[in-house]
């Protein structure tokens, strides 16, 4: 401690001392204050990452100047740090830095408890020289009557996580809530919360609710319709039909159609000639009698969609899939995909419109037919999800019944709202995921769409993934 003050006590007499031999005019005055009034980060370095010229991955070094990130002097609590962090690959090991103080400032690394004085060097601040913020630094300022000092500790925060890479969560394995004993299941996101119905091997239904984000807990309770316990008994009340629409859910019950705002409470709506396969638009759709026929979920009253000439018989029989989305162009689409009755063959649908409800109810369906190249067509997967992330649809699924293709093989992507599909190999899959899903009995997902997640329960365990914004393109 007692070279410590020595080496102060020179600082503050190098200091006098030039002082004095810039003339004896006018006497110095000296003062007890000591504050440092502002922080800047003048200049940083970081890795950059890069393709080699043989696709190789690699990175250089960029400079890049740290004035739009605002170094927070909290003068009570003797802080100072970087409110809005670094970006990702930031080296704090060389910060040069700008600051403004009275009247003598040093710094070191910030002493924890334990570790003695000796084991960490002062050195006099200079704004030529980089600091090393690995970890936080203490900026001691001096007074210029030596009298007064004051410490601050002085952190730079730099993002941890690649806000661009993909990057697999594993939120919890929790068999109580998804348990073995289920004929169905079926997850969907209400607002900030996902909730996962079961159909349950005693009969009944229940749903598993919990918000969609880490640390949280899944609350059970049954499915009640009309004050009483959901049953599951061949009437037509299928967890595959769940649809969600503007913060309300639909499904299938009692060869009619339920509707319910929290997925616990349910009510009786109208009546539904076949199975619910979609809700998109403002409208429901559902296949009965060999038609496609939708309605608005007020009036339930259903009406024939115009189907090409291939017709009816081409129609998907089950495993239903609706997207919605908007093209590039303004066109609204939907895209209706399942697979025939045999299950060997998936039958997409789709239909464009531009304009209001009568320009969606003039429009005719197209079926995309059997004549793609056999590498542009999506193949038939068990329990299939297609969904709309980022520029593309997005499709992935179970293993196929034939045993033909592996349970998350890879991930499928269309680039042209559904016409032709490839594998996308740039779409890291974790492999602890794969193996989670090699012989899974259940595998459903959703879209938190406000985040840019896709929530993904398999068997029982729950995975959360965001992929990198320019891998979606």
């Amino acid at each position: 401690m007692k070279a410590f003050q020595y080496t102060i006590l020179a600082f503050l007499v190098a200091a006098l001392t030039l002082t004095s031999c810039l003339g004896d005019e006018k006497k110095p005055e000296y003062s007890d204050y000591c504050v440092i009034s502002s922080f800047t980060l003048t200049s940083l370095k970081a890795n950059r990452p890069i393709k080699g010229s043989q696709g190789q991955d690699s990175s250089y070094v960029a400079t890049f100047g740290g004035h739009n990130f605002r170094m927070t002097i909290d003068q009570r609590n003797q802080t100072i740090e970087n409110r809005d962090s670094l970006p990702y690959g930031t080296l704090p090991s060389k910060v040069l830095i700008s600051c403004s103080f009275e009247y003598l400032l040093v710094h070191r690394p910030k002493v924890l408890t334990g570790l003695a004085p000796r084991d960490t060097v002062w050195a006099r601040y200079n704004s030529k020289d980089t600091v090393d913020f690995t970890k936080p630094r203490e900026f001691r300022v001096f007074s210029s009557d030596g009298t007064s000092s004051r410490s601050y500790t002085v952190k730079v925060n730099i993002r941890q996580v690649d806000p661009d890479a993909t990057v697999w969560d594993k939120m919890e394995q929790d068999s109580k809530v998804m348990p073995e004993g289920c004929k169905g299941r079926r997850m969907l996101t209400l607002g900030d919360s996902l909730l996962l119905f079961m159909e349950r091997d005693c009969g009944c239904m229940t749903v598993a609710t919990r918000r969609a984000v880490k640390n949280s807990e899944w609350k059970q309770a049954n499915v009640m319709l009309d004050g009483e316990t959901m049953l599951v008994n061949g009437d037509g009340t299928s967890v595959a039909t769940l649809q969600q629409m503007g913060g309300v859910l639909y499904m299938n019950v009692k060869n009619g159609i339920a509707y319910s705002t929290d997925g616990r409470n349910w009510h009786m709506g109208g009546t539904c000639p076949g199975v619910l396969v979609g809700a998109a638009k403002g409208r429901l759709y559902c296949i009965g009698g060999g038609n496609l026929l939708s309605s608005k979920p007020t009036d339930a009253v259903w009406t024939e969609e115009k189907l090409d000439a291939n017709g009816a018989e081409n129609l998907p029989a089950k495993d239903f899939s609706l997207a919605s989305l908007e093209q590039k162009n303004g066109n609204q689409r939907l895209l209706l995909v399942g697979k025939n009755a045999a299950g060997t063959m998936l039958c997409q649908w789709s239909k464009i419109w531009n304009g209001g409800e009568e320009a969606q109810e003039a429009a005719t369906w197209a079926f995309h037919g059997n004549n793609q190249a056999i590498h542009s067509k999506l193949p038939v997967m068990g329990e299939t999800t297609i969904m709309p992330y980022g520029n593309t649809l997005l499709a992935f699924g179970a293993a196929s019944t034939d045993g033909e293709v592996p349970a998350l093989d890879t991930f499928y992507r269309s680039r042209d709202y559904g016409l032709t599909w490839e594998k996308h190999y740039d779409m890291y899959l974790n492999p602890k995921v794969k193996a989670a899903a090699k012989d899974c009995q259940f595998l459903t997902a959703t879209l938190q769409e406000e985040m840019g997640y896709i929530w993904m329960a398999i068997d029982s365990t729950l995975w959360r993934v965001r992929w990198n914004p320019a891998v979606m393109k």
